[in-house]
């Protein structure tokens, strides 16, 4: 289940966020964009509680894998898998239903781990 981002204002908050994909694929004209997936370590990954609602990752692993693709086609850079981040999360998120609309907000939120899985544009010399 990927999540894909695909809009300027991503694109533009990414390579303002991050230097090393404008270095890389040159600031103007550079294009990214972004997939997101939920990898659970097993099934319990899911928990309810009545104060906070919905937990994820709380009872066990649950990871969110971002891939980041980039491009830069004034430079004729194709688009390529430039980053890969594997995220340890858990959060909690509260689901109220009025009159069949559905209403979902983020609680708490808290990252435990970012492993840097591949990377083309050389985040892995900069402590984040």
């Amino acid at each position: 289940m990927p999540f894909i981002i695909d809009d300027e204002s991503t694109s533009l908050s990414l390579v303002a966020e991050f230097p090393e994909i404008k270095n890389h694929y040159g600031g103007h004209g550079a294009y990214v964009n972004m997939s997101v997936s939920l990898s659970p370590a097993s099934g319990r990954f899911l928990s309810i509680d009545t104060a906070r609602g919905l937990g994820f990752g709380e009872k066990d692993d649950l990871y969110l894998t971002v891939e980041i693709y980039c491009s830069n086609p004034s430079q004729n850079l194709t688009v390529e898998q430039c980053l890969v981040l594997d995220i340890k999360t858990r959060f909690f998120l509260n689901i109220t239903i009025i009159d069949f609309d559905m209403y979902t907000m983020i609680q708490d939120a808290f990252i435990d781990s970012v492993e840097i899985v591949k990377d083309k544009v050389g985040m892995d010399e900069r402590d984040y």
